[in-house]
């Protein structure tokens, strides 16, 4: 038998002999190339050789926590020293710390991602939204096997950490609502600091009281405010009370025992929705509004600065007055309650999660369990300055010795919880647009809570049969996927086979560059024409990011266009900010382009200063603007009161006071006119037509007599038509999608009225979790876009001009 791998043998070469031959020859393998197989054994083999080895007794294992509080307030500090401490006092088991604040929308990425930490702090709040989604692990096991009680942890705090009958989350910290207030404004008023309000009717006569107004009519000073805290708030920064304590001092309810029916328009709902408008209204909605457009963020509220005689907060609110306001005269007593209701308060707070897929649950376990104990609990509390979930902790004398927490302790024993269900963020924001609505006057509170019962249902009733769609059955989507492309790249190969067809020098170049844009060819096809395919697939199916995808056909685009009253609504605001924002900025952009088109001194400076604010990153135009819009102390409204137009614009909108982003006529315009803050690259665009315009044209017409106006009218704007229609294009498509700003300034308040596609968009997809119905809005979004931009392409002929052009 005659072996055919014979070969010469060169020079300093390594010779492997081939057993399968009667007479081996000689396989020879060249220096380098030996060099290289025997890293890359090393390469391969070095690390399962090290994950044989058993792990040392004194390397810990490693376990991430993600820790909601961020380092620069009290409550990070606190975790962070608790962390510490652990590490310390556990060998065996490390704890690396990462601040996320508003973790939630990275925590479902993470989870989905299959690379969650090992334990996080939790809003207890959305505990029951996660896990009805898969998003945590059940600690039943480890509660019952190491006797952790329900009876260790206040009942608010113990039962919100449940959801359908199953623990998801360990409590860490809690709060209560209690009513604070100004002794010294009290005793200003001729009203006892030690006889606070008692009874709702008590409150609104201590209120009137202690509201004080100017020489003008203006409150300067208002006694209570029975709305709460939100970007979206009508009214503004007045406490942390919301509808639902209300709803539950009156004996309203706003779910069914069995979760499977929310009831915001129980009729003693309806009553507290009626007595908060009309408590608020009572002083004047307009000039409430006007009083609280300075407060800003919770280190700002009005009760710090003694604008504000009561409001009803947490115990964290007793912080912020150490920190910002420690000389500030003021106690704590409980809620007032209705005369015919019942008394009640109500907790938040967070809790201790184990997420799914974690990888080290045992020693998560064991850090949680040490967490929670009364003396970390204890420790945090104090350096927190907020209220411990353990019982036992409550016992420090921190709080068993100062009179304050003793109130709070206190009124434990009353408090609520907000209701444990898979809607919960809805079921939220739908009652806090309802009591927007109601005082606004848009609704009464009747069929403001009517409308909320009818949004939130829907979404319950669609997330309890969503096991009645079929699971999406990936290996038929992986073949049809898989089928689609390989037709495509068949029909596309055998349509440049027969371009090159006789071209063989061309053939060999088209191979080369094929070979050359291979790898970007390779990214766009993953990173750009998957995601699209993928996002086609999602709008025809119910997706939550963890749950697994089931097919629901065109159910969301049914959806949109007959049961979501939001979709019209966010279309025809989204339509009128690109209606006037876009033929707004066009001509302040020409203007501003002809003006620097001049040869003047110094031009190339002020083409710098204008082009600037384009620069200036979003979220700081975003504040910086809501300055400028400030009421009270914003430069608009003084610039208007200057040149003497302040008197006919209030007269215009029906308010003594403009308030660009608190009134709902003048929410979208005050965007619109911000939107010219950033039109430096449209300047620039235009600046680079007008010096494209040949100079012989415009001697030409001045030869003829034309005046300035038809020189501008018949040879600059015709000549510069190819570019006023690119930035048109540009402009409508940008404007379709604006976000950032509302996002930040109005939270698409007031009233909705700046509640843009992209924002509801967003809301859908990272709030709700809905990213198949979140799809189905991006493609509408798409087609609306694609439909604008054909049609401003069909016309284009009619009025663009082009230098080459032969017609």
């Amino acid at each position: 038998m005659t072996c055919s791998l014979e070969k010469a043998r060169p020079a300093n070469s390594r010779t492997i002999r081939r057993r399968d031959c009667p007479n081996p020859p000689a396989i020879v393998v060249p220096p380098h190339l030996f060099a290289f197989l025997i890293i890359a054994l090393f390469t391969f083999l070095a690390p399962a050789c090290v994950n044989s080895q058993p792990t040392s007794s004194r390397e810990p294992v490693e376990i991430n926590f993600w820790n909601y509080f961020g380092i620069g307030v009290p409550p990070g500090k606190a975790v962070k020293e608790l962390v510490e401490e652990f590490n310390r006092t556990h060998a065996h088991i490390r704890v690396n710390r990462l601040d996320v604040p508003l973790m939630e929308r990275k925590f479902l990425t993470a989870v989905a991602g299959g690379v969650p930490p090992e334990v996080a702090i939790f809003d207890r709040f959305r505990v029951a939204s996660f896990a009805a989604r898969g998003a945590f692990e059940p600690l039943d096991e480890y509660i019952e096997r190491d006797g952790i009680r329900e009876d260790d942890f206040f009942a608010p705090c113990w039962q919100e950490s449940k959801y359908d009958n199953r623990m998801y989350a360990l409590p860490f910290n809690t709060d209560v609502r209690v009513l604070f207030y100004n002794n010294r404004l009290f005793r200003e008023a001729g009203l006892d600091p030690d006889r606070p309000p008692r009874t709702w009717k008590e409150l609104i006569e201590y209120s009137d009281k202690l509201t004080k107004r100017d020489a003008r009519g203006r409150i300067t000073q208002v006694g209570f405010v029975p709305v709460s805290a939100s970007p979206k708030s009508t009214v503004g920064n007045w406490g942390n009370t919301w509808l639902y304590l209300y709803g539950w001092q009156k004996g309203g309810e706003y779910i069914s025992p069995d979760g499977k029916e929310v009831t915001p328009n129980h009729p003693k709902v309806v009553e507290a929705l009626q007595w908060v408008t009309d408590f608020t209204t009572r002083y004047g909605l307009n000039d409430l509004k006007a009083l609280s457009s300075g407060f800003g963020l919770r280190e700002l509220t009005p009760f710090l600065t003694g604008q504000m005689a009561m409001t009803g907060d947490e115990g964290y609110l007793m912080s912020i007055i150490r920190h910002y306001n420690p000389d500030l005269d003021y106690s704590v007593a409980p809620l007032p309650y209705p005369e015919d209701g019942v008394r009640a308060t109500w907790s938040g707070g967070f809790a201790l999660v184990i997420p799914a897929g974690a990888r080290r649950r045992e020693e998560a376990w064991e850090f949680i369990k040490w967490i929670i104990a009364p003396k970390q609990q204890a420790f945090y509390a104090k350096m927190a300055e907020q209220m411990p979930a353990n019982v036992k902790a409550t016992e420090d004398p921190y709080f068993s010795q100062d009179k304050n927490w003793q109130v709070f302790l206190s009124e434990m024993k009353y408090s609520r919880y907000r209701p444990v269900t898979p809607v919960g963020s809805q079921l939220w924001d739908e009652l806090e647009r309802a009591t927007e609505l109601a005082v606004e006057g848009r609704m009464t509170p009747k069929a403001a809570l009517d409308r909320a019962k009818n949004v939130v249902q829907k979404e319950l009733d669609d997330f309890l049969k969503r096991q009645e769609y079929p699971k999406l059955n990936w290996a038929i989507v992986r073949s049809f996927f898989l089928t689609v492309a390989a037709i495509v790249l068949i029909a596309w190969t055998l349509s440049v086979r027969r371009r090159l067809r006789g071209m063989r020098l061309l053939r060999t170049e088209a191979k080369s560059g094929y070979l050359f844009i291979s790898p970007w060819l390779i990214g766009f096809a993953i990173f750009v024409i998957g995601p699209i395919l993928l996002a086609i697939l999602y709008s025809f199916c119910h997706y939550e990011v963890v749950l697994p995808a089931r097919w629901c056909g065109l159910d969301n685009y049914r959806k949109l266009f007959t049961d979501d009253i939001h979709f019209a609504k966010c279309l025809y605001n989204t339509a009128f900010y690109t209606a006037f924002s876009v033929p707004l900025g066009m001509a302040t952009a020409l203007g501003l382009a002809l003006l620097l088109n001049r040869p003047v001194k110094r031009i190339a400076f002020f083409r710098t200063i204008f082009y600037l604010p384009s620069v200036v990153p979003i979220i700081a135009s975003a504040v910086l603007w809501m300055w400028i819009f400030n009421p009270n102390f914003g430069i608009l409204n003084a610039l208007l009161k200057k040149v003497g137009l302040y008197p006919l614009l209030t007269a215009l909108v029906g308010q003594k006071t403009l308030l660009w982003l608190t009134s709902e006529p003048l929410a979208k315009p005050a965007l619109i006119l911000m939107s010219l803050w950033a039109i430096g690259p449209m300047m620039v665009i235009y600046l680079a037509g007008l010096q494209g315009i040949p100079q012989h044209l415009y001697e030409a017409a001045q030869i003829d007599g034309a005046s300035a106006f038809r020189q501008f009218r018949n040879v600059t704007l015709p000549m510069l038509s190819p570019t006023i229609f690119f930035t048109m294009v540009m402009g409508t498509i940008a404007s379709f999608q604006v976000f950032t700003q509302a996002y930040i300034m109005t939270g698409g308040g007031p009233v909705d009225a700046t509640l843009f596609y992209v924002l509801y968009l967003f809301r859908n997809a990272f709030e709700y979790f809905k990213m198949g119905y979140a799809s189905a809005m991006a493609w509408i979004l798409f087609i609306i876009i694609f439909i604008l931009t054909m049609i401003q392409v069909k016309l284009a002929p009619r009025w663009v001009h082009y230098e080459a052009e032969v017609k």
